[in-house]
């Protein structure tokens, strides 16, 4: 039997490991070759290594290679090892090496005070499988996702920018606010047209219940509101929703001072507010 070892890799090594690394990618079907021997040297060496790299050695020669680094698993509250990778090349295999690189990683993770360690596997990979079975390794019921790319860089611009997003919809109600009560004053259909929802519903001082059509007809025929001004304006923001409620004062038909109150709700739908429903009292 000829000779076997496994140890940790060397940063002359990093060549070898690359193209091992990219081997391994087209195996399963990730295009591309990302590796190159100065990402390895990058990422595998040095006091801020992104990962342990350990090699295979058979006689005398690099064999396979494990990528690995600890972590930590919430499920078990303990420190758990990640194996990143694990790759024999074609004419080692059948041979223990990759029996003796888990055994090796293994050994690492019990070193390291690790509760366990874990790894993932292409569902199409049927040689992988078996093997991580004869190991007693069993399937755990969670997928792994991810984002990359423009999609992680969206993301990681959202956390870098919370109060302007909050900002943005409270500056929008408020002035979706004040628009609609100038509407109201000026008797603005198309306003409301553009901004009701369709399934809108207005009750009225009377008690009343109009439609969006109903209500729109009825701005339409009461004519201006000369002086309707809101005060008091609170907006409550409930994620998708918002609720406004706010005071009102106006000048009545025969001169005298009025006021109100109302209670508008609005619906946030593909980045738009739109009004849902509003509640109007008046003194």
């Amino acid at each position: 039997m000829s000779p076997l070892r496994v140890r940790r890799a060397l940063p002359a090594e990093a060549a070898i490991l690359a193209e091992m690394a990219n081997d391994l990618n087209d195996h399963v079907g990730v295009h591309g070759r990302p590796f190159t021997p100065e990402r390895v040297r990058a990422s595998a060496f040095g006091p801020e290594a992104a990962f342990t790299a350990l090699v295979a050695e058979v006689d005398g020669a690099v064999a396979g290679y494990a990528f690995f680094a600890l972590g930590y698993n919430t499920d078990v509250a303990a420190r758990a090892m990640w194996l990143h990778d694990i790759f024999v090349t074609a004419a080692a295999r059948g041979r223990g090496v990759g029996y003796a690189l888990m055994a090796a990683v293994a050994d690492e993770t019990v070193r390291a005070g690790g509760a366990m360690l874990e790894w993932g596997v292409h569902t199409s990979n049927a040689g992988a499988l078996a093997f991580y079975r004869r190991l007693g390794a069993v399937a755990a019921e969670t997928r792994i996702m991810g984002v990359d790319g423009e999609r992680l860089r969206a993301l990681a611009a959202a956390a870098r920018e919370p109060a302007r997003a909050e900002t943005t919809d409270l500056d929008t109600l408020q002035e979706l606010n004040r628009n609609y009560i100038r509407s109201v004053r000026t008797s603005d259909v198309r306003w409301f047209g553009e901004n009701l929802a369709e399934e809108f519903l207005n009750t009225n001082p009377d008690g009343s219940l109009v439609d969006r059509a109903g209500f729109l007809a009825q701005i339409a025929r009461q004519g201006a509101v000369p002086n309707l001004e809101a005060e008091d304006v609170r907006i409550r923001m409930l994620g998708e929703v918002a609720i406004i409620h706010a005071r009102t004062t106006y000048k009545k038909p025969d001169g005298q001072a009025g006021a109100g109150r109302y209670t508008d709700i609005w619906a946030c739908r593909q980045g738009r507010w739109l009004c849902v429903a509003a509640h109007v009292t008046r003194g």
